[in-house]
């Protein structure tokens, strides 16, 4: 370590949190530094500032003596000139719409209508059984609390409120 201190016999906590005070020290001067500087730099910068200073706090205020420096012309406008294009327009005609073609309807034969209602009438006579899936959940929800557990769950694994209808929003 440092040889002058190595004889006085000072911890070394006590000798780093000197050495850190002395960094803040220093920090703090040359913040000091660079914020007296800039202050003299916005007091150069803009003359009205110690007009607004001045009505701020309530003191009259002489205008004319912090007249501010104002441009004597004003710079000269952008001269436009006008191009102009010796080629005629081209106008373009839009073409007239496109009809689509008429539909055809197909006729039907009598040997296809009655294979169509025989289709129809086999799907009608079948009664419909339920899968062991839906039995099996028909039972869970028999009792009034196993339906409100539904009910919950329905709305915790649901889809968001967000996407849901205005319909369903509302009988939620």
């Amino acid at each position: 370590m440092i040889p002058l201190l190595a004889n006085l016999d000072i911890p070394a906590e006590v000798i780093s949190v000197l050495f850190l005070l002395l960094i803040s020290l220093a920090n703090w001067i040359k913040n000091r530094a660079l914020q007296k500087k800039q202050e003299e730099e916005l007091e150069e910068e803009d003359p009205m500032r110690e007009i607004i200073w001045r009505r701020q706090i309530g003191e009259p205020v002489d205008e004319d003596v912090f007249e501010p420096v104002r441009d004597p012309v004003p710079p000269p406008m952008p001269s436009r000139s006008i191009r102009v294009d010796p080629r005629p327009p081209v106008v373009t005609v839009a073409p007239a719409p496109v009809k689509p073609p008429a539909m055809k309807v197909r006729q039907v034969s009598e040997k296809e209508a009655a294979l169509a209602t025989k289709f129809e009438d086999s799907l009608g006579r079948k009664p419909r059984r339920r899968t062991s899936h839906r039995s099996e959940v028909d039972k869970l929800l028999r009792s009034p609390s196993a339906a409100k557990n539904a009910i919950l769950l329905t709305e915790i694994l649901g889809p968001p409120l967000a996407l849901k209808s205005p319909s369903e929003r509302s009988s939620a």
